[in-house]
Formats: structure tokens, C-alpha cells, sequence
């Protein structure tokens, strides 16, 4: 399943805005729910106040781009008690 078809797919089941996203940068907006696209990462950056996703294809961890390790990391320390994450597995 596509990164793509798997938003499209939770977007039909949640209350939530689903997306991919897109954009090499997306602001985050409360309410959506952002998907990285496939291979990449989401990284979560803040500038002038404001918090944005920004893929990024760097950081290999374990030599896979699976892991959420990188995402987790940044989010605690751009966010810190402000975050919230939910954790979504398994295939198909």
C-alpha cells in the first residue's frame, strides 16, 4: 500500500483531516493528520513560532528509513510536553 492510499484510507475512517504530505515543508495545522511519503522521513522543525513538517530522506537508521526513531526525537526536543503521538502499525 502506497503512503499515498494508506492517508486516502485512514482519511475515510477518522474524524481528523488525513494527508500525505506533499510538500517538502507543510506548516502543521491543528486537526490534520500527516502521513510522510514512502521512504521518507517527517521531521518536525520550528521557526518564528511556528511548528512545520519537513520530509527529508536523510538519517538511514539501522540502514532503513522505516523508523520513527529520527521523528520521535525531534518532535521531543522541538515540542517537548507539548507533542502528542500516536503510533500506527502493521502492514496492509
Amino acid at each position: 500500500m502506497s503512503s499515498k492510499s494508506f492517508a486516502e484510507r485512514l482519511n475515510c475512517h477518522s474524524k481528523l483531516r488525513v494527508q500525505e504530505l506533499e510538500a517538502v515543508r507543510a506548516p502543521l495545522v491543528n486537526g490534520y493528520v500527516y502521513v510522510a511519503l514512502g521512504d521518507y522521513y517527517i521531521r518536525v522543525v520550528r521557526r518564528s513560532g511556528c511548528y512545520s513538517c519537513v520530509c527529508c530522506d536523510r538519517y538511514p537508521v539501522k540502514y532503513y528509513r522505516l523508523s520513527v526513531d529520527v521523528m520521535f526525537s525531534e518532535i521531543a526536543e522541538t515540542a517537548g510536553k507539548y507533542a502528542t503521538s500516536i503510533v500506527l502499525t502493521g502492514m496492509g
